[in-house]
């Protein structure tokens, strides 16, 4: 990935929201939500021109002030916690 590493301050926030950062950080869906809002017909094009995804293992997390359940699902979905 072009940002293998992700960093996140985890001070004050709770897990749902953590866990929904961190996965954001792999692939901005808002960006296919976007398209798709504005050309619904082409759905295919769209579909064929996604940009490559890469698996959560292929990502290092920096998890500042992260609790152990915290670490412990992210390593669960495949994240490497650094």
């Amino acid at each position: 990935p072009e940002n293998p590493v992700i960093e996140v301050d985890c001070t004050g926030i709770d897990t749902e929201h953590i866990l929904s950062r961190v996965i954001k950080a792999t692939y901005e869906v808002m960006h296919d939500d976007e398209n798709l809002r504005k050309s619904p017909e082409d759905f295919e094009k769209i579909r064929d021109r996604y940009p490559p995804r890469r698996e959560f293992g292929a990502y290092s997390l920096k998890l500042t002030g992260a609790n152990a359940l915290v670490v412990k699902t992210c390593r669960k979905l495949g994240f490497k916690v650094i």
